[in-house]
């Protein structure tokens, strides 16, 4: 699967969504619990995360699980309508 995927564009697209928050990579990494050189090896798309790894970053990102995959397939990304919190989830909308 990952072999077909653009990572070309999910670099792109992973560098310009974190720019977009406002992150730099340490940031990114650790949101997500990741190295810095795991966020390098996907913004550089030499390498492919696990699943595990994929849904913690697409978290940290405010995407969708899956997101990553549908960009490297040629869509966009599903997005979140909610932030992201310290906990790793999504904020409530609770008031």
């Amino acid at each position: 699967m990952a072999g077909e995927l653009d990572r070309g564009r999910i670099a792109k697209y992973v560098v310009a969504r974190r720019g977009s928050l406002g992150l730099t990579q340490e940031q990114l990494a650790e949101r997500a619990g990741v190295t810095v050189k795991t966020i390098y090896n996907l913004e550089a798309g030499d390498r492919w995360p696990q699943a595990r790894t994929r849904s913690a970053i697409e978290d940290a990102l405010q995407w969708r699980p899956g997101d990553l995959i549908r960009i490297g397939e040629g869509n966009e990304p599903a997005g979140r309508s909610r932030p992201w919190t310290p906990t790793g989830r999504c904020g409530s909308s609770a008031s």
